[in-house]
């Protein structure tokens, strides 16, 4: 009798907190993981908005905000409803804590990150389809499921 497979919903936030961290510090991170950026990839909200606000820096400049994070945070705020921007504020001050105390950009293994982040965004592109797919599928949108494979399969 085969064995039962139970579905185990694999969620590595530390992975994420530092794919994060590294698109705010680090150009050459950013640049090499741009094309597969997409907030909602992200699981953690303030990582989805933190990671928004990144994009768009790095549209217009071109480089990480790095210190500029900050900035951004103060200029999104209104936007942010107040238990997130407790936590978006928290997020930053860690991250700044934790990048000074491991040696601020010497620290950085950007070879390392950009492994990391690119094996993480293409499991939750996976995850995302999965869950989007099964989702229509549940909805009886047998179409709507087969659209998303295939436009998914495209890209």
């Amino acid at each position: 009798m085969p064995a039962l497979l139970q579905r185990i919903q694999k969620s590595d936030r530390g992975v994420e907190k530092r794919v994060v961290t590294s698109l705010i510090v680090s150009d050459k991170v950013i640049s090499e993981l741009y094309p597969f950026l997409k907030p909602e990839l992200f699981e953690l909200e303030v990582s989805q908005l933190v990671v928004r606000w990144t994009l768009e820096y790095y549209n217009q400049w071109r480089s990480a905000p790095k210190i500029q994070i900050k900035d951004l945070f103060e200029f999104h705020k209104h936007e942010v409803k107040l238990t997130l921007q407790e936590e978006v504020s928290q997020f930053l001050a860690k991250l700044s804590e934790e990048y000074l105390s491991e040696g601020g950009p010497e620290g950085v293994n950007d070879d390392f990150l950009i492994d990391q982040g690119k094996k993480y965004l293409k499991e939750r592109r996976m995850r995302k389809l999965v869950s989007d797919v099964n989702t229509f599928l549940d909805l009886g949108q047998l179409e709507k499921a087969e659209e998303i494979y295939e436009k998914e399969n495209r890209i």
